[in-house]
């Protein structure tokens, strides 16, 4: 889903951020700025990852973590 970001920004012309700066900086030789956007996106990805088992776990009564 986040390469999908990446794709349809680029393809749409689609005036996002967190797409853009992975794509166009290894161009200009700003490496630094392509780990921190990696970094960046992954941490959104596991936080929001976390908070969808802790609502499901919330929500579901038959799932109970000890």
């Amino acid at each position: 889903m986040i390469g999908g970001l990446i794709v349809t920004e680029s393809v749409f012309a689609y005036p996002g951020i967190i797409g853009r700066l992975p794509l166009f900086s290894p161009s200009s030789g700003d490496i630094q700025l392509v780990q921190a956007t990696t970094l960046l996106i992954v941490a959104i990805y596991c936080v929001l990852n976390l908070l969808a088992d802790i609502i499901y776990a919330y929500l579901n009564p038959r799932i109970r973590y000890k």
